[in-house]
């Protein structure tokens, strides 16, 4: 399948991917031998496989949510790398003008 210039650049801001001349023509060849293969695999006969099922989970396999109060302020607080009495205490990431 070809992938036009359009669908390419698409595709590759889409994955934030900044390309040059050389790596595009390289990417458009990996892009088609993919689609190409895709393509190929609608012409297997797949009509004497067995079909394939993931069984369920088991109905207690997962723990009941249980509302719970927390461990309390002291103990969360207890671990952190910088805390005072009121809380964690982070950096400023956002300058205030």
């Amino acid at each position: 399948m070809k992938i036009t210039n359009r669908e390419l650049m698409r595709t590759a801001g889409l994955a934030a991917l900044h390309l040059s001349e050389e790596e595009m023509e390289g990417a458009r060849s990996d892009l088609e031998k993919m689609l190409d293969l895709a393509e190929g695999m609608h012409s297997i006969d797949t009509k004497d496989c067995a079909s394939f099922d993931i069984p369920p989970l088991p109905v207690s396999a997962l723990r009941e949510d249980v509302v719970q109060n927390g461990s309390g302020k002291a103990a969360a607080l207890k671990n952190a790398p910088y805390a005072n009495e009121d809380g964690f205490i982070v950096p400023k990431t956002i300058a205030m003008e």
